[in-house]
């Protein structure tokens, strides 16, 4: 069984799933993700391209525009990083580089027009962010 078989058998569950009928791709989104309406965020949301048998990672702003400004920090240090809207190349490099503060549960703000605001702050948020960046790179161990 590949991975992406085991993660729509076992993993999916924890997703909230969107069929993309007319691109062939399934989107998962993280059920304990911030859904409030009007909030500002940004969801990690993993695609499954079932034509091509690959899973992609997408960075989906809620009610912010590109690019995004995104800080992370610890108490001993930060880091800034600015999103453009890219391809899956770009998303899984920007994956990439928050992925060490996800670990480190670093505290993470982005801005919107009103400012500077939390990013992934509630207990649940963070560790589904965990999870989707855990259940992502076990996809790409597949390929």
């Amino acid at each position: 069984m590949t991975l992406i078989a085991c993660f729509l058998n076992l993993k999916a569950i924890h997703y909230d799933r969107e069929a993309r009928s007319d691109a062939k791709m399934l989107l998962f989104r993280h059920k304990d993700r911030n859904q409030e309406e009007n909030k500002r965020g940004l969801d990690l949301v993993i695609i499954q391209n079932s034509l091509k048998d690959e899973a992609y990672i997408y960075l989906e702003p809620k009610n912010l525009d590109w690019p995004l400004n995104i800080k992370a920090f610890t108490s001993t240090d930060s880091a800034s990083f600015t999103f453009e809207n890219g391809n899956a190349q770009t998303f899984l490099s920007y994956v990439n580089s928050i992925k060490p503060w996800v670990d480190a549960q670093a505290d993470f703000l982005i801005e919107s027009k009103e400012g500077w605001q939390p990013l992934w702050q509630k207990n649940d948020e963070q560790e589904a962010i965990k999870e989707i960046l855990n259940d992502y790179f076990k996809l790409l161990e597949d390929k």
